[in-house]
Formats: C-alpha cells, sequence, structure tokens
C-alpha cells in the first residue's frame, strides 16, 4: 500500500490518513505483514534518517523515530483517522495535545439493541467506568475497580452525520423519517456517535459492552450468538473513527474521514 492513497490531509508538519479496516498500526512480534507503522516509515524515510543521522538522541526524537511518527492508534479492524508527525518537535507537541485532552475525538459505531432506553430522557448518555486488563484474558480489557479513568459520551447522531448512502440514496422525505433504531433479520440495532474523553485501549468496545450494547462484528467483546450472527450475514466490525478536531499553531482543524465502503454497504442493507 503507498500511504499517499490514504492521506486525508497532508502539512508541512503532520500527516492525516483513513486508516483501512483490518491494517495493524504498529509494528510488533504478533503482527504478521505489513502495517501502517511500515508503509509511514517508508513515507517518511529522509526526515527519519535526518533524526537518526545525530550521535545522540533527545527522548523524543527517539520515541519518534521509533514510532515513525505515528502518535496514536486504531485497532486493526476500526476504520478512520489516524495522526503522523513529520518531525519531532511536532511528535512531542501533538503527543501532549492527545494527553492533555486538547484534540477532540468522533466515532460512529452500529450497536445491538435499542440503545435509547438507557438515556432516560437526557441528550447524551455519560459513560465513567474505570479501564485495566481484564483478568480472565490477556487479549481483552474489561470494567475494572482499581483500573485506570475512561470516559466517554454516548449520542444519538443526527441526519446528517449518517453514512453518506442514506444521503444519496434517500429521498428528503425519506430521510426525515430515518431512525437511528433498525431491525435487521428480526434484531434491532442502534447507530450511535461517541466522544471519548479518554483514550484507553479498547475504551468504547469495552464501555459499550458493559452496558450490554455490544458493536456488530466485535469478534472479541460479542457473545457467541451475535458473533455467529456477524458472521453468517458478513458483517466486520462496525466502528469508525470519524473526526479529530483541534486547533495548532492558531489554525483550528476538524479532520474527518468517510466511512469506508464495508461500513457504508453494512449500513446500507440494514437502514434501506
Amino acid at each position: 500500500m503507498n500511504l499517499k492513497d490514504i492521506i486525508i490531509l497532508e502539512t508541512e508538519n503532520f500527516i492525516a490518513v483513513n486508516k483501512p479496516r483490518g491494517l495493524v498500526v504498529n509494528k510488533s512480534d504478533t503482527s504478521k505483514g505489513e502495517t501502517l507503522q511500515d508503509i509511514v516509515a517508508k513515507y517518511l524515510q529522509t526526515q527519519i534518517s535526518k533524526v537518526t543521522a545525530k550521535t545522540k538522541l533527545t527522548v523524543i526524537q527517539e520515541e519518534f523515530t521509533s514510532r515513525s511518527g505515528i502518535l496514536h492508534r486504531l485497532d486493526k479492524d476500526t476504520t478512520g483517522v489516524v495522526l503522523i508527525a513529520k518531525n519531532p518537535e511536532y511528535f512531542e507537541k501533538i503527543k501532549d495535545f492527545f494527553l492533555t485532552r486538547k484534540i477532540k475525538k468522533t466515532y460512529f459505531a452500529v450497536v445491538f439493541y435499542d440503545i435509547k432506553k438507557l438515556f432516560d430522557g437526557g441528550d447524551y448518555l455519560y459513560v465513567n467506568l474505570p479501564i485495566a486488563r481484564s483478568p480472565r484474558s490477556r487479549q481483552k480489557f474489561a470494567i475494572v475497580k482499581s483500573g485506570r479513568k475512561a470516559v466517554s459520551r454516548i449520542y444519538l447522531p443526527k441526519k446528517e452525520e449518517f453514512p453518506s448512502v442514506l444521503k444519496s440514496k434517500a429521498s428528503d422525505l425519506d430521510r426525515s423519517a430515518v431512525s437511528y433504531l433498525t431491525e435487521y433479520k428480526g434484531k434491532e440495532f442502534s447507530f450511535v456517535k461517541i466522544k471519548p474523553k479518554t483514550g484507553r485501549t479498547h475504551q468504547i468496545r469495552v464501555h459499550l459492552k458493559a452496558l450490554n450494547h455490544e458493536i456488530l462484528g466485535d469478534v472479541i467483546y460479542c457473545g457467541r450468538n451475535q458473533i455467529k450472527f456477524a458472521k453468517d450475514n458478513d458483517f466486520s466490525l462496525m466502528l469508525h473513527a470519524s473526526t479529530l478536531s483541534f486547533n495548532l499553531d492558531e489554525k483550528n482543524y476538524e479532520i474527518s474521514a468517510p466511512f469506508d465502503e464495508k461500513f457504508v454497504t453494512s449500513f446500507e442493507k440494514m437502514w434501506l
């Protein structure tokens, strides 16, 4: 894969890409095949070489080169926006934005059942449940009292935030009647918008699991029957990192990634 094929925005100091489904972000002993980090390293080869050519690297320079400028990660099957710094200075600056929560994140997901019943008349659902690695499985994370603070806000999307296939194929009259809720093969599903305040590993997936509204296609946190339903109906993980918003060098950025084809076709067969 060529990085240019997935770039949403490139400036002098950072790149935003739309990570495809199935692509692992960081290199590791367990990751087989090409990762996003491999692709980025080739693209930033000159910048990384300039840094590594120095006899003694600062801590931030070492981290920049070891991570090929990648500032955060998405799970393998989650699609959407990933930010990459092009130099150590902006790696440090944007990394601090993530740590101090100056970057606002928006995700969309399709979840099992009617989630509005939990809203209790409010505009959104506030979830404040600490997360740590599951004591039962090293592959999973879970709600653990002694875990790290994790906060998410869950909303019902506005009509204009629905995947573009709905806007292009449904008439204005049809669209006004479109609901966050649909029924597909005898099961109810909700389309939700999530704004995580913190950035814990698997945070959105774990929080929705704790609410008993698992994400469709989540083979780690769904139950056996839910996994079978997704497999039988050709659904992959329905979670998309849609938008990152922040102010950098006195300029406001709102970087959005389009839903991938798999998400849109899955959504289309469920809602239209």
